[in-house]
């Protein structure tokens, strides 16, 4: 990071990901959970800067993931996560999450990404390919998407992205 004297900051990341009981907590760079970020987005909300993550983590030898986490800054040291991913407007409501974890199948492709035509994060749904959604590496995308929006400070959950269907038996 960089600091007022033109200096510059770093910081060790620490991962981890393998000895958290609870993911979806906040943490430092000392326990951090480790993955390989290859995306980012600015979003400033009264006057304070948030930065979304996009990374992704091996896992193990059954799935992976895609991880979607906030850093923000305090004290002039970085905090990973934080309760910025809402469910507040879904049919069946869930607590707001510190960090958005999709877990799925480990030879499958999943997304997850911001699309800047859109303005949302847009992720795949995923379904079990064995009708066991609590086992993670059973979860493929069904061609279906979610997503979030950024609204006031926070990214909210949207059940469903695109609404069109093709009438059975017509093609394009």
């Amino acid at each position: 990071m960089n600091t007022k004297d033109g200096s510059l900051k770093l910081f060790p990341l620490f991962d981890n990901s393998d000895f958290m009981a609870n993911p979806d907590t906040i943490t430092n760079h000392h326990g951090w959970y480790g993955c390989l970020y290859y995306g980012l987005i600015q979003r400033r909300y009264f006057n304070a800067e948030y930065y979304t993550l996009f990374g992704w983590d091996a896992n193990n030898m059954r799935s992976q993931k895609k991880i979607a986490e906030v850093l923000t800054f305090k004290d002039g040291e970085p905090v990973f996560g934080g309760p910025f991913f809402s469910f507040v407007e879904d049919t069946v409501r869930k607590p707001t999450r510190n960090r958005f974890i999709l877990e799925y199948k480990r030879d499958a492709a999943a997304s997850l990404n911001y699309n800047t035509e859109a303005n949302l994060i847009i992720y795949d749904h995923l379904i079990s390919e064995t009708g066991e959604e609590v086992k993670k590496y059973t979860l493929v995308p069904d061609m279906d998407y979610e997503g979030f929006k950024w609204q006031a400070g926070k990214w909210v959950h949207i059940e469903k992205i695109f609404h069109d269907a093709l009438e059975k038996g017509k093609y394009p």
